[in-house]
């Protein structure tokens, strides 16, 4: 089995995209999903035949007791590299206020108007990161006796699971205004 896993192709994001063990969405790897099927691969390509010149016969995959020894995995923390972010597109124009002033009046007319925009963008994101390892002991104790059976039987089982998670919300405000002195003359439309 060590072979195997020595001869695992180092996984950095990109894979098969039929292997289970992969979510390309949340960027989620199930490791043990991931040695099974590596070992599944090299079982079928290399052990089947050596099995079959020195036991006489193969084993079917599924007959198989598999077993991971995690002892000595090593987990390395690369930094995180998003390649499927969108910019944003260029801004759109926005007519605020219009409106058509006539002078029917025999003086000069004058308006101030005045216009106002705010806008707000808020940006937050969360980071979850965690993982859970658990571990699991069993003793089964059989003392056949003349027309009894004793049985004794103790297990014990520990989970350790480990979560981390970063928030950050960033929030930007933009306000402009326009302030406009209108003049208008005798019997003029602006």
């Amino acid at each position: 089995m060590p072979r195997i896993i020595d001869n695992l192709i180092h996984f950095n994001g990109k894979g098969d995209e039929g292997t289970p063990a992969l979510s390309s969405k949340m960027g989620l790897v199930n490791l043990r999903d991931l040695v099974e099927t590596a070992a599944h691969k090299w079982y079928k390509d290399n052990e089947k035949d050596s099995m079959k010149a020195k036991w006489g016969r193969t084993y079917n995959w599924k007959e198989l007791v598999k077993e991971i020894d995690w002892r000595s995995l090593k987990v390395r923390h690369d930094p995180v590299i998003y390649t499927d972010i969108e910019m944003p597109g260029s801004p759109k124009n926005h007519i605020l206020f219009r409106s058509s002033f006539l002078n029917d009046t025999n003086h000069e007319q004058e308006y101030n108007l005045k216009a106002e925009r705010r806008t707000v963008s808020t940006c937050s994101f969360s980071i979850f990161e965690g993982y859970t390892t658990e571990q699991c002991a069993s003793l089964e104790l059989e003392v056949p006796l003349p027309k009894c059976v004793l049985e004794a039987s103790t297990g014990f089982r520990r989970e350790y699971t480990l979560e981390q998670s970063r928030d950050k919300q960033i929030e930007e405000q933009l306000t402009w205004s326009v302030e406009s002195n209108i003049r208008q003359e005798i019997s003029e439309t602006t």
